[in-house]
């Protein structure tokens, strides 16, 4: 009976996770019509492949070392060359998924709506799988051999990445409403940094789960439990010995890696992530404004407002250009330095939900109807 009540709340918080992104994924009720402007940069469709069809919050591709690694809610994940977008292989499980790939040392990583992590060696045979206590909330991260795992229920699991064992376990106590985590981990020097509901940024070490230190990106603020989620709901972006988050009703802010004290933030508020290049770091915000901050101080560069509530996916940095996707399938090029739009592709009309991904021509985007492009950037 317990446990069957724990599965029924697991249930009624992944609706809850839904509901919240598609409520808070960067837009608001008026979306701003397409204007025209003077294109200074060109965007050309270099290849298109079907991936199988994406939940609303989206799967982010991956790449590593000239392969793109990609997923869809079907229970399909692909192996694809990623100059020619050339199928490498194919696996397929019954169950639908709940993250996209994640990669380790010589493997790469999903989960299942079971609650089931799977590693697959990179020629896409099965090595194990592994159980873990509710749906995965990202795509598993391998950190040197240990096997990052984020779930709905609040939980941090760290696993053997030669066997799937369990090695740790992280527990926490998620706020009644909770924004869906689109973004993954980030990890240096054998520390996992994660962001967390209720504002909170946290580092981890990776061999033991052993909490290093945890702050505050935000205080939950509001007389609603509406008004009072502040989550971090992407991934932090380290910086050299810096480590920058964002939360949604909340900051943007960059702390000391090592310890955890705060550097310097802003009042933004964002579930959509960073971007950042050797100068500035850049975000959208959640009525889909497109910000610049300078990484030394914050200080805001620029804001681009033409694309406010477009529903806009987190942000990519390739060459002299920001990059975001759109709810219709548009994806915008915006000058790194000013902000100005500078280009515009359409793909198949359907959602880009995550942030495209930068390769060495130009940028990966994934739709909600399951396509993946490949898209060179000049």
């Amino acid at each position: 009976m317990i446990s069957h009540f724990r599965r029924l709340a697991s249930l009624a918080v992944v609706s809850l996770l839904l509901g919240a992104c598609s409520w808070f994924g960067g837009g608001d009720k008026k979306m701003s019509a397409l204007t025209e402007y003077p294109a200074t940069a060109k965007a050309a469709i270099v290849w298109k492949k079907s991936v199988g069809k994406q939940s609303p919050i989206g799967f982010a591709p991956l790449l590593q070392n000239g392969v793109v690694y990609s997923a869809g809610v079907n229970g399909q994940v692909v192996a694809l060359d990623a100059g020619s977008g050339k199928d490498l292989w194919r696996f397929a499980v019954k169950e639908e998924l709940s993250s996209g790939v994640g990669a380790g040392n010589d493997s790469v990583y999903f989960g299942t709506r079971k609650g089931e992590v799977v590693a697959l060696d990179l020629a896409g045979k099965q090595k194990w799988r592994s159980a873990v206590s509710s749906d995965i909330l990202v795509a598993p991260q391998g950190v040197s051999d240990v096997v990052i795992v984020r779930t709905v229920d609040g939980r941090m699991v760290g696993l053997n990445e030669a066997d799937g064992k369990r090695r740790w376990l992280q527990q926490r106590t998620n706020p009644p409403l909770v924004l869906r985590n689109l973004g993954s981990i980030a990890s240096d020097k054998g520390v996992v940094f994660a962001g967390m509901p209720g504002g909170r940024l946290v580092a981890t070490k990776a061999d033991d789960g052993g909490l290093v230190w945890e702050t505050l990106v935000s205080q939950p603020r509001g007389a609603t439990e509406l008004e009072r989620i502040a989550d971090v709901a992407s991934a932090p972006l380290l910086d050299g010995e810096r480590i920058c988050a964002v939360s949604y009703q909340g900051r943007l802010a960059c702390f000391g890696a090592e310890k955890g004290n705060l550097d310097w933030y802003r009042e933004v508020s964002s579930a959509a992530g960073l971007a950042m290049d050797n100068r500035a770091i850049f975000t959208v915000d959640s009525t889909g404004v497109v910000q610049g901050h300078l990484k030394s101080a914050g200080t805001q560069l620029w804001k681009q407002e033409k694309l406010k509530g477009r529903k806009l996916s987190g942000p990519a940095v390739f060459g002299n250009y920001v990059i975001v996707g759109d709810v219709e399938g548009y994806v915008h090029l915006l000058g790194r330095e000013s902000g100005e739009l500078a280009a515009r592709i359409a793909t198949d009309k359907s959602p880009i939900v995550t942030a495209p991904i930068a390769t060495e021509q130009g940028v990966l985007v994934q739709t909600e109807k399951g396509n993946l492009y490949s898209i060179a950037i000049q």
